[in-house]
């Protein structure tokens, strides 16, 4: 008798931070995952709460103006306007930790995980499915998000109309008037994108450290916090991560100045290397940041379907 050729397992294509974005968000490629259309019937914890928050309006509204009370103190002490998008951004990165938590973990509480995973569908389709599932309840935030960002992109590329020819204004000589022109039309869409995907890279970091804090942790009351601190962690080392860069190349004055951190926590590093660096300094401060970024992604996504896979 012939032996049976071994079966090959099928790479799958690595996963950039556009990828992955893209397929969770995308709603109506999602549909036609059964892992998706599933877990649209599984709200994430904090949907009832919210619900009752907003029928409570008693206690809703002393709440809101304590928030925006110590808003307004940090504000006021720091004397930096920033802090007021600190809060919500803030919450945000909670919010999303605690909807990401429930993915794997609450599958395996269910005795339910085993079943997902013999069907014909991938691991990457079954995470992925059951992260565009989750976030289908954060829909309108994610879009005013969306849109939030999309606006400063747009005055981020009206502002470079403006700073860039100063900038470069001496490299006419060097580089021709013709040459310049074109760098000055192209400077502004440039810099929009790099915002955006900038935004959407951390994004996607936050997204991929909640799952691994899902598929490590062995129940839902110990994912929730940690899903809730390991996106908080995210979004406080990317802004570490601005400051490195900002030290390795503008230097110490520039680097070590605690006046950045709000800044780089509320704007994001794209934002503050155009404020304080030279163009061409900038431009490789963010190419930088964002090749280290997408590195992450890359290396946290394995890390998550590794996790998922052995747990």
């Amino acid at each position: 008798m012939e032996q049976a050729a071994p079966i090959r397992k099928r790479q799958l294509a690595p996963m950039n931070s556009w990828r992955l974005i893209r397929q969770i968000t995308d709603l109506w490629t999602s549909g036609d995952n059964p892992v998706f259309r599933r877990a649209l019937t599984h709200p994430p914890p904090w949907y009832r709460l919210a619900g009752s928050l907003a029928r409570a309006t008693a206690l809703l509204l002393p709440l809101v103006g304590l928030a925006c009370f110590f808003n307004m103190l940090l504000i006021f002490y720091s004397r930096s306007l920033l802090l007021v998008l600190a809060l919500p951004l803030l919450s945000w990165s909670l919010m999303l930790g605690f909807t990401l938590a429930p993915i794997v973990v609450e599958e395996r509480q269910d005795n339910t995980w085993d079943t997902l995973r013999i069907t014909p569908l991938s691991l990457e389709k079954i995470v992925i499915g059951k992260a565009a599932g989750a976030l289908w309840w954060l829909r309108d935030w994610v879009r005013l998000f969306g849109v939030l960002v999309c606006l400063v992109a747009i005055s981020l590329s009206l502002s470079s109309l403006i700073l860039t020819p100063t900038t470069i204004a001496a490299a006419i000589n060097d580089l021709g008037i013709h040459l310049v022109c074109g760098l000055l039309l192209l400077m502004p869409f440039l810099i929009a994108v790099f915002y955006i995907f900038d935004r959407v890279q951390q994004f996607v970091l936050m997204i991929v450290s909640a799952l691994i804090a899902s598929a490590a942790t062995r129940t839902l009351r110990t994912a929730l916090p940690v899903a809730g601190t390991a996106t908080f962690i995210v979004w406080v080392l990317d802004a570490v991560l601005g400051l490195l860069v900002l030290f390795v190349l503008g230097g110490s004055p520039v680097g070590t100045s605690p006046d950045y951190l709000v800044p780089l926590l509320t704007l994001g590093p794209v934002v503050v290397y155009l404020a304080t660096l030279p163009l061409t300094t900038a431009m490789a401060a963010v190419v930088l940041t964002l090749l280290t970024r997408e590195i992450a992604v890359l290396v946290l996504w394995r890390v998550a379907l590794r996790v998922t896979r052995s747990h």
